[in-house]
């Protein structure tokens, strides 16, 4: 059964805002919904998108909504290990916790910083080191 604890969303949450920083411009909102699912809204960002959507987690593109989404699929794993034992066949779903994945939020739209552009080789850099600081902390 899917359930995520305050601690657990804690660590997600720091390891967020140390690859998208607040002063770089960057605002999102990570939150716990029903002890199941991370929802993680970009509302404030560094690259050009519209409105408000829903982004499918599983399928990453080489655009900067795809990148972003990979980035956050990437630090959620490393913060806390997910997990998949559901079986489609006979309706069976087991996971560790589910991810929910927005630009914008339903009543907010997306903010899109003029002037600013988005370093994707720098926040893959990021992403590397707090995969090697997760890595030595399991040893």
């Amino acid at each position: 059964m899917a359930y995520l604890s305050k601690e657990e969303l804690k660590k997600m949450r720091d390891n967020i805002k140390k690859v998208f920083p607040t002063k770089e411009g960057w605002k999102l909102s990570i939150r716990n919904r029903n002890h199941s699912t991370v929802c993680v809204d970009l509302l404030k960002g560094n690259f050009k998108d519209e409105g408000h959507r829903n982004v499918n987690h599983y399928r990453t593109t080489d655009d900067d909504s795809g990148r972003f989404t990979s980035s956050i699929n990437e630090i959620l794993e490393l913060s806390v290990e997910n997990y998949d034992r559901s079986d489609i066949m006979t309706d069976y779903f087991d996971v560790g916790y589910y991810k929910d994945i927005s630009i914008g939020k339903w009543d907010k739209e997306y903010i899109y910083n003029e002037g600013k552009s988005v370093n994707w080789d720098e926040i893959k850099k990021r992403v590397t080191s707090l995969k090697i600081v997760e890595t030595l902390k399991k040893d």
